[in-house]
């Protein structure tokens, strides 16, 4: 990523693996950062742990996953914590994991950005949806999430924009690697990002290039951002939109994934920001305003051609 001012950021998009190809590494896991492994990946690896021989296949949602932990990051300045992981369960089944706070807690977010996060986070790898659902979903996102989600946190300075640096058209181009859904989705997210972050003092100093350790390249990099003393005001507004009776159109119904509560057969996101009237985007309830949020992707029932 190259700023307006031709400041580079790294932005590590880890590994990858080719179909059939032998493995290079040996392990349960490919190598990797923690924080960015899946649920599904850290249960594999503890139930698999006497069998070193037996890998462990990634899928599309590994990398769903992992996207919205950097999201959570970029969001918040900090790690979510580790998904399930059985190997920090006491012998006596006591659970002793910290309990991930949504990213809109922490620093105020748009809500449509906060529920992307957290679906892509989802424990239930089916409940995370494929890159280009989630890419649609941004753009939707991006496009409806009105005025206020354009607003920087410090009222002072403005706001750089990030743009992906392409290589020259004749630049020659070795193998082709196949469609790369996900940096669609990256890209997106990074705008979205952006949009709630400020970032006119963003700078990278030159004396510090230590190892980054096992946090990976982007712990470096999001210390440099510069975090809200004071959240956002929400704007005054005497709109109010009731609960309504029954779930809307396109609403997730339960079982709720965690964050999301179940008011009259739906389930909703509470936004912690605003409080009633909460206006024309949001729904009032019992003094705080909610967010619907929408159905998984149902699977294929049939097969390809």
């Amino acid at each position: 990523m190259v700023s307006p001012e031709e400041k580079a950021f790294l932005m590590d998009f880890g590994c990858g693996t080719w179909a059939g190809a032998p493995p290079l590494t040996e392990g349960l896991l490919a190598p990797g950062t923690k924080p960015y492994r899946s649920p599904e990946a850290l249960r594999f690896q503890w139930e698999h742990r006497r069998e070193p021989h037996a890998p462990y296949r990634a899928t599309p949602e590994d990398d769903v996953y992992a996207l919205g932990v950097t999201a959570y990051h970029l969001c918040t300045g900090i790690y979510s914590p580790p998904a399930t992981d059985p190997s920090l369960v006491g012998d006596d089944a006591r659970e002793t994991l910290e309990v991930m706070k949504p990213p809109g807690q922490l620093k105020p977010l748009a809500p449509s950005l906060e529920s992307l996060i957290l679906r892509m986070l989802s424990e239930n790898s089916q409940d995370r949806g494929s890159a280009g659902e989630l890419a649609a979903a941004l753009e939707t996102a991006a496009a409806t999430a009105g005025p206020a989600a354009d607003k920087p946190l410090r009222p002072s300075g403005s706001r750089m924009s990030a743009q992906v640096r392409k290589p020259p058209a004749s630049e020659p181009r070795g193998g082709c690697l196949g469609p790369m859904v996900l940096m669609p989705l990256a890209a997106w997210l990074i705008i979205l990002i952006l949009g709630n972050l400020n970032l006119t003092d963003l700078t990278v100093s030159s004396t510090s290039m230590d190892d980054a350790g096992t946090a990976g390249v982007a712990g470096a990099a999001v210390e440099e951002l510069p975090m809200p003393s004071t959240a956002r005001e929400p704007e005054p507004s005497g709109l109010a939109l009731e609960m309504p009776k029954a779930p809307l159109p396109g609403q997730r119904r339960p079982p709720c994934p965690r964050f999301q509560i179940n008011i009259h057969g739906g389930c909703w996101l509470e936004v912690t920001q605003a409080s009633p009237p909460c206006g024309e985007h949001y729904y009032d309830w019992k003094g705080a305003c909610y967010s619907p949020t929408s159905a998984p992707p149902r699977p294929s029932t049939s097969d390809k051609p």
